[in-house]
């Protein structure tokens, strides 16, 4: 895991929580392609992104354990920064990657 530039505590775990939210409404199995590079964004000032490795594909129940993992080290930990990271099996070596980073939030009128 890298570690760069401070975000928001709040971006963060708002970001984080709603993408674990999606998650669990999901059904079980491997990410469509069309979630695969999984993007992530509710417009809080941070957002998140996972793909899977070449040849490998994710499952929801291991993006769910990603974000579990970026909860514990970036908010419980109080790591509040940008990070990159690699997802790793213990068979098959690196299966995937991402990052979570700094996103301006949009305006928006009502």
């Amino acid at each position: 895991m890298h570690l760069g530039k401070d975000l928001a505590a709040t971006a963060i775990a708002i970001t984080i929580m709603a993408a674990q939210g999606f998650i669990k409404g999901q059904t079980p199995g491997w990410l469509p392609s069309d979630k695969d590079t999984f993007h992530f964004d509710v417009n809080a000032g941070a957002a998140l992104q996972v793909r899977s490795s070449a040849g490998h594909q994710l499952t929801w129940g291991v993006l769910d354990i990603v974000l579990r993992c970026l909860q514990q080290c970036l908010v419980i930990g109080k790591a509040y920064e940008e990070t990159t990271f690699d997802i790793h099996e213990n068979i098959w070596g690196v299966i995937g990657s991402g990052m979570v980073y700094a996103r301006k939030p949009l305006v928006t009128s009502s």
